[in-house]
């Protein structure tokens, strides 16, 4: 799978986003089953940040189990691991997901970031496994303990790129039919679409969606949530 400029990428999709979230920015007509498939892509969206923030949990709690230097190299390879699962999964589910422009470019440009990562991961687990198997000659165990805070830089850039995608959620959710004066001020879901939607992050993240200095994937959830407030229902007043 190609890979894209991150930075182009968050450029471009931030912009998007913001021309829908602040601007009212209009949306091309789309078919009735292109807006089930936005709803579904919303919907898997969420489903994929609220698993990965699980895993982080899960992350943080192993190593406060076991802080040994051995145990954080067992508990990165099994984070890794589950990382790398959860995202080869959201990406065939994204895959099975059709969009028109714009909203398919965001299901592409996610695919390439959760591709990315998969290789970060990987790469982290044989450098941990290496440090496990015991020295080794003609290894270059500097070379490789300079390359592991190098990939978390790495992908730390790639979490706040999905997170300057994620108003693309709700952007595609924008209803394209102006209301009685002239704006775009409904989403296609309906209150209780809405409703099981921001249930299901406050639920996944809890407190954590208030607290200060969290994580790009926290703030994602608490991004979508933003915009699913800032809108109207497909079933209330226009």
């Amino acid at each position: 799978m190609a890979k894209l400029n991150l930075s182009r990428v968050i450029s471009r999709y931030s912009l998007a986003a913001a021309l829908a979230l602040v601007a009212g920015a209009a949306i091309a007509e789309v078919s009735a089953t292109q807006k089930a498939n936005r709803i579904k892509f919303a919907e898997e969206f969420l489903r994929e940040i609220k698993a990965v923030y699980q895993i982080q949990k899960n992350f943080e709690t192993d190593l406060r189990e076991d802080p040994s230097t051995n145990g954080k190299l067992l508990t990165g390879i099994r984070a890794s691991s589950r990382t790398k699962l959860e995202l080869e999964f959201s990406i065939k589910m994204l895959q099975s997901i059709e969009l028109d422009k714009p909203c398919g470019e965001f299901i592409f440009g996610l695919q390439n970031f959760y591709q990315q990562k998969i290789d970060l991961h990987a790469e982290m687990t044989n450098i941990s496994t290496v440090f496990l198997s015991g020295p080794k000659p003609g290894v270059d165990y500097g070379a490789m303990t300079a390359r592991m805070p190098q990939i978390t830089a790495e992908m730390e850039s790639i979490d706040k790129a999905i997170f300057n995608v994620s108003p693309a959620v709700v952007l595609c959710l924008v209803d394209e039919r102006a209301d009685s004066q002239g704006h775009l001020s409904h989403l296609i879901i309906t209150k209780n679409q809405r409703k099981q939607m921001i249930d299901g992050i406050d639920r996944a993240f809890g407190p954590s969606l208030m607290a200060k200095d969290q994580n790009f994937t926290v703030s994602a959830g608490w991004l979508v949530k933003q915009g699913l407030l800032k809108y109207k229902m497909a079933d209330e007043a226009w």
